[in-house]
C-alpha cells in the first residue's frame, strides 16, 4: 500500500474505514476482506491476493491487532502521587512515579 498511509483508529473488517486498521485471522470472514473499505488489513500472506486495500503480512492477524491495538489506547494515565484521602502506611515507600488513589491498589504512570 501508499507509504504515506495514516492509521488514526481502528475497526472490524465490515465497517472500517479509511484511515482504520482491521484484521483478517478466520477465514469465514473472507467475504469482508473483499469488499473492505478500510485503510489497511493485518492479514496472513495467502490472503493478500483479494485484499483490496493496503496490506500488512503477518504470521498471526489477530495477535498482530491486539499488540496494534495498544497504540490507540485513550485510557487515561493517573497523575503520578498519592492522593489525600489514600491511606498509606507510614512506613511505606512509595516509588515516585507511583499512583495512589482510593481503589486500594497501586497503578504504574508511564
Amino acid at each position: 500500500g501508499p507509504g504515506d498511509l495514516e492509521v488514526t483508529g481502528l475497526g472490524t473488517l465490515g465497517a472500517a474505514g479509511p484511515g482504520q486498521l482491521t484484521f483478517l485471522a478466520n477465514p469465514r470472514y473472507r467475504a469482508h476482506l473483499e469488499n473492505s473499505r478500510a485503510g489497511a488489513v493485518l492479514l496472513r500472506a495467502d490472503q493478500l491476493d483479494v485484499c483490496p486495500v493496503a496490506a500488512l503480512v503477518v504470521k498471526d492477524p489477530y495477535l498482530a491487532y491486539a499488540k496494534a491495538s495498544h497504540f490507540f489506547d485513550t485510557a487515561s494515565v493517573p497523575a503520578a502521587g498519592v492522593h489525600a484521602a489514600a491511606c498509606v502506611a507510614e512506613d511505606a515507600v512509595v516509588p515516585a512515579r507511583a499512583s495512589k488513589g482510593l481503589s486500594g491498589r497501586w497503578v504504574p504512570t508511564r
